[in-house]
């Protein structure tokens, strides 16, 4: 981690890139890894890392894929990511307390439309409150989402597609905040120059879609997440 920070200030990097140490809430179910399923010790040590990785001031970061977790780690995350094509993670996102990036595939990108407008409006659903028990959740909006258009996680967008995509998004909500998001698919696919490439286009084009773009999400494998392998990526 330190070597990593030193060598993107190294690069001159430090004001445009943002490394955040994402989690997928699903590892507190069987934290062993050997079916014995201690929840309650997965969610323990999933705090206590993050504890430790907020102490040395990185920012961390969980895709939720239920409406139970929030509560035990919203207090430790700067960012959240979910799926936007399921429902109930739609109302969950309406009352989370930080930014959260709603992901769709770069060949479904009708799917965030829908997300976009439930997470800013009011709902009641099943969760967990804040003493730790199963309770009815109201949530008012969240202000802070992000259309987040994933190109390359098994369904092999084209740079086109994703560009498509992005502009489709757009013209449906203008005002929307938009990222691409390339996966470990993405960055090993012959296609990223073209993708990115366009993405750069948009930005620097001046109009209102490129506005619009704040940045782009590289999700890297812990263990892959190298100076060196960053590097290569940039």
């Amino acid at each position: 981690g330190d070597k990593t920070a030193g060598a993107i200030a190294d690069w001159g990097l430090r004001a445009d890139l943002v490394i955040v140490l994402a989690a997928d809430a699903v590892v507190t179910q069987d934290p062993a890894g050997d079916g014995s399923y201690l929840i309650n010790r997965g969610i323990r040590e999933s705090r206590e890392h993050m504890l430790q990785l907020n102490k040395l001031g990185v920012p961390t970061a969980i895709e939720f894929r239920d409406t139970f977790h929030p509560q035990f780690f919203a207090d430790l995350l700067s960012w959240a990511s979910l799926s936007a094509q399921s429902e109930p993670l739609q109302e969950l996102c309406s009352g989370l307390s930080m930014p959260v990036g709603v992901r769709v595939p770069a060949t479904d990108s009708s799917a965030v439309i829908k997300a976009l407008e439930t997470s800013s409006g009011t709902h009641h659903f099943l969760g967990v409150s804040t003493e730790g028990v199963c309770g009815v959740v109201k949530s008012t909006g969240n202000p802070d989402v992000i259309a987040v258009v994933v190109a390359g996680e098994g369904e092999g967008a084209s740079a086109q597609q994703l560009s498509e995509a992005m502009a489709s998004v757009h013209r449906q909500r203008p005002s929307a905040a938009l990222m691409a998001e390339f996966g470990p698919d993405a960055l090993k696919a012959a296609s990223l120059d073209e993708s990115v490439g366009a993405l750069c286009k948009d930005i620097c084009s001046g109009g209102s879609l490129g506005s619009r773009i704040i940045g782009c999400q590289l999700r890297v494998p812990t263990k892959n997440a190298t100076a060196a392998s960053l590097s290569a990526m940039l």
